[in-house]
């Protein structure tokens, strides 16, 4: 997967004061582009807020015929296909989400594309907005929040003895990477780009929260 970053406008507003206390509020803007590869499944994720609910009918008004998301749940893959007639796309489900912390996988028969996505990026100074659940004894499909390439062992995933991350190459399938209490990962710099969405198989025996934070200074 291919996959660019452009981050503009850092801290629009720093200023205020509430309960005795500095308050600082920072916003980040910009885009990301994802790649989709020809008739190869690839995990994509959005990871910057539109601000207007991150409908796939508005993260992705244009697509080639046939493409189809596949977003994963309790009940299993949901599959949405978009028809393309002219300049015209309709999907399915064109209320489907994709929003930051989402991720879906993608299949393009008809040809490789690319999305673009623009927005805010959330998970600033502890704003733990859009953040996902890691569900207990199972398998989630998630992204980071924070549109930063991250090696495995700084996503700040809260991790128990036997989690797996499951990240998935084109061509190559899955590669596991699994993280034991007192060791760390098994390979703590794989890492995560920007737009890559992957598996967590949770060993814990409770939901958990992904709420990670990156700092601007």
């Amino acid at each position: 997967m291919s996959t660019k970053a452009y981050l503009s406008a850092i801290v629009l507003a720093i200023s205020g004061t509430a309960f005795a206390a500095d308050v600082v509020s920072a916003n980040i803007v910009g885009y990301i582009t994802v790649t989709a590869p020809k008739a190869l499944f690839t995990i994509i994720a959005n990871q910057l807020d539109n601000g207007k609910g991150n409908k796939v009918a508005d993260l992705i008004p244009s697509a080639l015929n046939g493409t189809v998301l596949y977003k994963y749940g309790a009940a299993g893959y949901e599959l949405n296909t978009a028809e393309t007639i002219g300049a015209v796309t309709t999907w399915d489900d064109p209320a489907a989400t994709l929003k930051p912390g989402e991720a879906c996988f993608v299949l393009s028969p008809n040809g490789a594309q690319s999305f673009t996505f623009a927005g805010d990026v959330k998970g600033i100074n502890g704003e733990s907005s859009f953040a996902p659940t890691l569900v207990k004894k199972a398998f989630t499909l998630v992204s980071s929040v924070v549109p930063v390439e991250t090696k495995a062992k700084d996503l700040g995933l809260p991790v128990v003895n036997g989690d797996v991350i499951y990240t998935y190459l084109n061509p190559g399938g899955y590669v596991l990477n699994t993280f034991e209490a007192g060791v760390g990962f098994d390979s703590p710099d794989d890492l995560i780009k920007v737009g890559q969405g992957f598996f967590v198989n949770s060993a814990a025996d409770a939901n958990r929260v992904w709420n990670r934070v990156f700092n601007v200074n």
